[in-house]
């Protein structure tokens, strides 16, 4: 008996050592636990330049990873989706789901969005990513500025971005399936339908047709940073459909005239070839004469951005573009205008963080680092009209900013042009994706970077930093920490473009970073002497700065985070 009841309690020893061992791999496995970088471990060699933690940094929790259903329909309908999400995302982060109450969001004021308990449910989770998922006739322009604006409110103490969101739609839910399922990949080739990219951004090959130009085109092969201009008159958009369906592709970019039926490459031209969609969202080309169409049937992931098309990113219909580039040609993610676009801000911006650094934010943390970006220059210049709401198609204001109408509401409020540009660019650009799946730009071997930067937690504050926050923070207060975030320039290059929709200037945004995980309590700069000017909140940094800069300059950012007092 003796003997039994000792085997007895070893047995019940080894399963404990055995749960106890799972619960630790689980939680080293966890990105918050190693998160060196935003990189899965097998690239981490080709992006170790872009480091911005220390493997000693653990969080005590998991961030929150938040899925809003637009409505109780689809959280039925499109359970599968939710459920794939969950299961995705499940492992590194603490997986809510929060079903929007009130009017259907499709046809709601977007302040509805706003109502005590969507907006508590989303407070109380803070979360450092959220998705909403909604069905195409849920995903209105309404929706999106309503949403928008929504995650601008969860931290009252801040005017910014609160979660890194993004939208997920589709003309049905097997192509919700294929965006929620999307793993991370590295974009090396793009195919571009306007010679406003630069190709040397990308390690492989690309092409870009001149959508001013009719035929004209530049190539770059992949490892090679030169560029061939070519004008053999093809049909241009019978040729970007063929490479499109290129198995190696892996980023589309498109400019020009576009509305929700279409996209006219060679809008310039008198006789136009172009793309568009049928019932069913088979997307096609058509030929400059109208007498041939070709499908586009590209089944491997891609990004896609519409930063330079009108109306690309509205879902106005079922049969929509933005519908079909997903069905037909691949798109997991993609970010552009639900709206007219004639100030660019918000479009062509975004790629100065997807773009440059290369591999340093994700697409949708570039489409969300650009818009801090754009809510900071109306913090700094127009404080008092940062608050104005402009409902983007309703407001006329793409045909007053363009001369064909001299009066609006807007416009007789004496706003100048760049604040009614920021104001209507805010919340009229969207992600669409998994705003969690990391895609970024391959990085070539040996490439100098603009800038690199470092941000690391001190565990013991400095004996003079210690006695500042002593001096600064409330007896009561749980032990502080500061963050250390340091900024260095390899190149020279300006910090400010010369225009909102600039294509050109390097890097043309200031740099900004994320915490390795969403900081719980208060954190505020900690100024020391040339310390450079910052904005930060529990969720980013980004240096306040203007203007050029040289090779060798240094930017160093003190922050202190007072984590909330233990209960």
């Amino acid at each position: 008996g003796s003997e039994l009841a000792h085997f007895a309690e070893v047995l019940l020893f080894l399963t404990l050592v055995i749960q106890l061992s799972r619960l630790e791999k689980q939680h080293r496995n966890s990105p918050i636990y190693r998160h060196t970088t935003t990189v899965p471990p097998a690239d981490n060699q080709r992006f170790r330049q872009f480091r911005i933690m220390e493997a000693s940094v653990v969080s005590n929790s998991l961030d929150v990873y938040c899925i809003v259903v637009a409505s109780k329909e689809t959280s039925s309908s499109w359970a599968p989706v939710i459920d794939t999400l969950r299961d995705k995302h499940s492992t590194r982060f603490d997986v809510r789901v929060v079903v929007l109450s009130g009017p259907q969001p499709g046809t709601a004021c977007p302040d509805a969005f706003g109502s005590r308990d969507n907006r508590r449910a989303l407070q109380d989770a803070l979360p450092r990513y959220t998705v909403a998922i909604c069905q195409w006739y849920e995903c209105t322009e309404i929706f999106v500025r309503g949403f928008s604006r929504l995650c601008c409110t969860l931290d009252k103490t801040h005017p910014y971005v609160d979660t890194i969101w993004g939208i997920l739609t589709a003309a049905s839910v097997e192509d919700a399936m294929l965006i929620a399922s999307c793993t991370p990949f590295r974009v090396e080739n793009i195919v571009s339908g306007t010679c406003g990219v630069d190709l040397k951004h990308f390690v492989g090959r690309g092409v870009a047709y001149n959508e001013l130009q009719p035929g004209a085109l530049k190539r770059k092969e992949a490892g090679s940073d030169e560029i061939i201009s070519a004008n053999d008159k093809p049909d241009t958009a019978i040729d970007i459909r063929n490479e499109i369906c290129q198995p190696d592709v892996h980023m589309i970019f498109t400019s020009g005239h576009a509305t929700e039926s279409g996209w006219e490459i060679d809008y310039t031209a008198k006789y136009k070839s172009k793309f568009s969609c049928r019932e069913d969202n088979q997307l096609y080309a058509i030929s400059a004469d109208g007498t041939t169409t070709s499908d586009v049937i590209a089944p491997t992931p891609k990004v896609y951005s519409a930063a330079g098309n009108c109306l690309m990113a509205h879902v106005s219909k079922q049969d929509c573009m933005a519908l079909s580039w997903m069905h037909s040609a691949g798109v997991r993610q993609m970010f552009g205008y639900t709206v007219p676009t004639w100030f660019g801000y918000g479009g062509w911006g975004t790629h100065k963080y997807f773009f440059m650094p290369p591999g340093r934010h994700s697409l949708c943390e570039a489409v969300f680092a650009n818009r801090q970006a754009l809510i900071h220059e109306l913090v700094r210049k127009y404080p008092e009209e940062r608050t104005t709401v402009i409902d983007g198609q309703t407001d006329n204001i793409y045909n007053d900013c363009f001369g064909t109408k001299t009066t609006s509401a807007a416009v007789a409020k004496g706003f100048p042009r760049e604040c009614l540009g920021l104001l209507y660019d805010r919340d009229t650009v969207v992600f669409y994706g998994d705003p969690a799946t990391d895609v970024r730009l391959a990085v070539a071997p040996g490439h100098i970077a603009h800038y690199t930067t470092t941000l690391q937690r001190s565990a013991k504050p400095s004996t003079d930093t210690g006695s500042r926050i002593a001096t600064e923070n409330d007896a009561e207060a749980s032990t502080p920490e500061v963050w250390v975030w340091r900024v260095v320039t390899h190149l020279s290059g300006t910090w400010t473009a010369p225009t909102p929709d600039d294509k050109t200037a390097a890097p043309g945004r200031p740099p900004m970073a994320l915490f390795p995980y969403r900081l719980r309590g208060k954190v505020r700069p900690l100024v020391h002497e040339g310390d450079a000017a910052c904005v930060c909140t529990t969720l980013f940094l980004m240096l306040d700065v203007q203007g050029p800069f040289e090779k060798g300059q240094e930017y160093t950012c003190h922050v202190v985070h007072t984590p909330p007092t233990p209960p």
